[in-house]
């Protein structure tokens, strides 16, 4: 009994640690021993052989089962007694880590000491080499790059060698049997509107260089095409042919509106080294604007030249003219004006001469024009020398010369007048009277003027007194009788003034009054009624205080009097004096109007 209790206690000790299997069914040489559970729960025993066969393999991997195949060779890798080595090359390494085998690769193509190479060939209609990046949707800002070629060039410190770099270097090589194109770069931008967008195809940012072109294109034929993006047909290119001639055609495909405008937000300029032309096939060049400069420093220029070449009698035209906006016509409205402009001896900018037209009369089936022509006259004032004005009648052209009656008019040469009726020059001075006269009353009547002789008398013996009726120089008219119409004279043209030179030498009269006047009067005609006569302007002056001497009266007046008007020049005194037998002489000139 001990033995068989020392024999249970020893068989259930080897269970404290382990479990052992007695007498399994499955055996054998069998390295691989593997437990399982059958269909009824039990535990049993598995060799590695019958755990391939239930899973399906149906033998062990043997060395020759696993090859290895690579760009050239194939490598026999016996698993069951070599390991699988994963060796980076050229442009490649490798890394375990675990059970982990890192080929790296990404960096190895474009980071390296040597220059790479990618040579493709028979890839047809795909892209030889294609480059796919989508960024997924972020809500945050982002920038990104679908491709980056950052290319560094590092010189020495000194030396003159020289380097010739290139970014990208694009060659391409291409031919066609049919209808063909080469493109050597397609590029398209599509932006979004989903918020402020703005595409750009190509941003270049050349600089720091001695000489830097943002772009330079050698081309056989166009060099630039800009084509509308809403029709092909409409475009616009730019030429470079020898001697860098350069030409911008601009093509509207469905008509000839293909405009070509400069919108410079600033200044224009135009700087040839050789001559500018403007050739305009629709025969008009427009400017708009409000000046004008032509400046030249060689003597005698700027010359503006206007040269007609046709085969007849007519010339160019240089056409000023005035279009108001609001379509308001008036009469002395300027049409155009021409400045002769300098400076003067302060370098103060003066204007020396002028010649304008304008608008007469701008009444229709009545236009008439004025030009004129003024200079500055003495004090810088500007002022007109000569002007041409459309008559009252058709066929009629006013000419008015000089400025004041100051004005000299000198006439080189023989002056031929023509015309028929009353041709004459205005502001010609005419004599109307040039006499001496003697009056003979013993004294002088107070307030009566002397104007001629009476029936049988002489025409210079003045010895017809006539009562004005009061103080000469106070009353404005006064009668004589019509017999004495003879005492005025006849205006032979309308006239614009009177000038009258009188002396007097009367015998006693000493300091007493010496009064001239000038009336004006109707002539009569088959009428026996008195005349009024009209007093248009008096002078009054005292004699000489020296007995026997002669006493100058003067007077003039302005008045626009008509042709046939009479006229009447009287002398006389307005106070009660002893004067007496008086001698004189008178000059009565006027002004033609």
């Amino acid at each position: 009994m001990k033995w068989i209790g020392q024999h249970i206690w020893s068989f259930i000790s080897r269970f404290r640690n382990d479990v052992y299997l007695d007498d399994p069914t499955a055996g054998g040489s069998d390295p691989d021993k593997f437990l399982g559970i059958d269909a009824n729960n039990k535990v049993i025993y598995r060799t590695g052989t019958e755990v391939l066969s239930d899973i399906g393999v149906a033998a062990l991997i043997s060395a020759e089962d696993l090859d290895v195949a690579a760009d050239s060779g194939t490598a026999a890798v016996d698993l069951d007694s070599q390991s699988l080595t994963v060796t980076g090359g050229t442009n490649a390494t490798t890394s375990a880590t675990g059970q982990a085998v890192t080929i790296n690769v990404d960096d190895a193509f474009i980071k390296n000491n040597a220059a790479d190479t990618m040579a493709v060939s028979d890839f047809g209609a795909n892209a030889a080499l294609f480059i796919n990046a989508d960024q997924p949707a972020t809500a945050g800002a982002e920038n990104s790059k679908g491709l980056h070629i950052d290319y560094d060039r590092i010189v020495a410190g000194s030396g003159t060698a020289a380097h010739n770099d290139i970014g990208i270097d694009l060659d391409v090589n291409s031919a066609t049997l049919g209808t063909g194109t080469v493109t050597g770069m397609d590029i398209d931008i599509v932006g979004a509107t989903s918020g402020t967008h703005t595409a750009i195809g190509i941003d270049l940012d050349v600089g720091s260089a001695d000489t830097n072109l943002g772009m330079q294109i050698n081309t056989a034929g166009t060099h630039m095409k800009l084509v509308d993006n809403t029709d092909t047909a409409d475009y616009c290119t730019i030429g470079v042919t020898t001697s860098g001639a350069t030409t911008i055609t601009t093509v509207d495909g469905g008509a000839a509106a293909a405009n070509f405008e400069i919108a410079a937000d600033g200044n224009i300029t135009l700087d040839a080294a050789g001559d500018i032309a403007l050739e305009a096939a629709g025969n008009d060049i427009t400017v708009d604007s409000d000046t004008v400069t032509v400046t030249s420093s060689t003597a005698d220029q700027p010359i503006v030249k206007l040269l007609n070449t046709t085969n007849d009698d007519q010339a160019s035209q240089l056409v000023l003219e005035k279009l108001r906006a609001d379509d308001g016509v008036a009469n002395g409205q300027n049409l155009g004006e021409i400045w002769f402009r300098g400076q003067d001896n302060g370098q103060n900018t003066q204007n020396y001469a002028y010649v304008i037209g304008e608008i007469d009369v701008s009444t229709g089936g009545q236009e008439s024009g004025s030009l004129t022509l003024g200079i500055a006259n003495h004090d810088g004032g500007m002022g007109r020398g000569l002007q041409l004005t459309g008559g009252s009648v058709d066929a009629e052209i006013d000419v008015t010369v000089g400025l004041g009656t100051a004005s000299v008019t000198t006439i080189a040469g023989d002056l031929v007048v023509t015309g028929t009726g009353n041709t004459h020059f205005v502001g010609q001075y005419a004599v109307l009277r040039c006499q001496a006269f003697y009056v003979g009353d013993n004294p002088f009547v107070q307030n009566n003027l002397y104007f001629g002789n009476s029936v049988g008398h002489q025409p210079w013996n003045w010895g017809d007194p006539a009562a004005v009726g009061g103080p000469i120089g106070d009353t404005s008219s006064f009668t004589i009788p019509g017999d004495d119409e003879n005492w005025g004279i006849v205006l032979p043209f309308n006239i614009s003034r009177i000038e009258v030179q009188c002396s007097l030498r009367p015998n006693l009269g000493a300091g007493t009054d010496f009064t001239i006047a000038i009336y004006t009067g109707i002539r009569s005609d088959d009428a026996d009624t008195a005349l009024t006569l009209t007093k248009i302007a008096h002078n009054s002056v005292n004699i000489s205080e020296t007995v026997n001497r002669y006493t100058q009266n003067d007077v003039a007046v302005d008045a626009d009097l008509n042709k046939d008007t009479m006229i009447y020049v009287g002398v006389g005194t307005e106070d009660d004096t002893d004067m007496k037998n008086g001698r004189g002489y008178m000059n009565i000139t006027v002004v033609r109007r």
